[in-house]
């Protein structure tokens, strides 16, 4: 497993896995979509990968990057995922 900082947040790379966890605040634009993707090749080399929202911060998405981003052919599947013991009050 192995982990990468970004100015959005983190990425950790498993098994044909990325999760992520994005800064508190953040708003997700494309940009942090095409990281996630250029890591991906780098890692994948072109193999079908799975990304995971590890939730642990609140953020924002822009719903046109979940739009787009659902039509890449290479994403083999995406979730996300909330621990309620995160959850702020």
């Amino acid at each position: 497993m192995k982990v990468l900082q970004f100015d959005f947040g983190q990425l950790t790379i498993d098994d044909h896995i990325i999760i992520g966890e994005v800064t508190q605040d953040r708003n997700v634009e494309m940009d942090v979509v095409s990281v996630v993707i250029e890591t991906a090749n780098k890692y994948f080399h072109g193999e079908p990968w799975a990304y995971i929202s590890n939730r642990t911060n609140s953020y924002s998405l822009n719903p046109n990057v979940h739009q787009n981003a659902s039509s890449f052919s290479f994403v083999h599947s995406t979730a996300s995922f909330n621990d309620p013991q995160t959850w702020k009050q």
